[in-house]
Order: C-alpha cells, then sequence, then structure tokens
C-alpha cells in the first residue's frame, strides 16, 4: 500500500529492530556499502527492506516498503550527521 522509507535509532540490539521494524518472514540480503560504511541487509515476506548500521552500543535502521536497495542508500547517503 504504497512506497515508504522509516529511519530508526536507538540501543536496541540489531536482532530486535530488525524484528520489530522489518517484518515477517525476514531473510540476510546481501550488505550494501553507503559512503564506505557496510549495512547489513534485511528482507520481509511483505517487501520491506531494512538497512542497518551498528556503531557501539548505537543501532541505526533505515525501512523502506517496495523501494531497492539503491533506493535506501540514496536516502542514507542524503542525511548527514548532528553536530
Amino acid at each position: 500500500t504504497g512506497h515508504y522509507v522509516g529511519l530508526e535509532h536507538g540501543d536496541q540490539p540489531t536482532a530486535a529492530m530488525v524484528a520489530q521494524y522489518v517484518g515477517p518472514g525476514r531473510a540476510r540480503e546481501q550488505p550494501v556499502r553507503v559512503n564506505g560504511v557496510s549495512w547489513s541487509a534485511y528482507s520481509s515476506s511483505n517487501n520491506d527492506l531494512g538497512l542497518v548500521s551498528t556503531r557501539g552500543t548505537t543501532t541505526t535502521l533505515v525501512v523502506g516498503h517496495e523501494v531497492s536497495p539503491g533506493e535506501l542508500a540514496a536516502f542514507i547517503g542524503s542525511l548527514r550527521r548532528p553536530g
């Protein structure tokens, strides 16, 4: 029911965030590189795709519905770090 992209950021472990936001029937996919950083990729049976990066104890997950890995990578590449 439409395309979307969402961003989740917190101290949850990767597995917990993927389970919560990527959806049912998850499968690990090939990693995606964004600006020299490797992001783990997960897909679901309901056409969700999540890219995950962990830095220290902080996990960042970008999830999209009916989007390609390239589209999510472009979104991530457009973000700027605060400060």
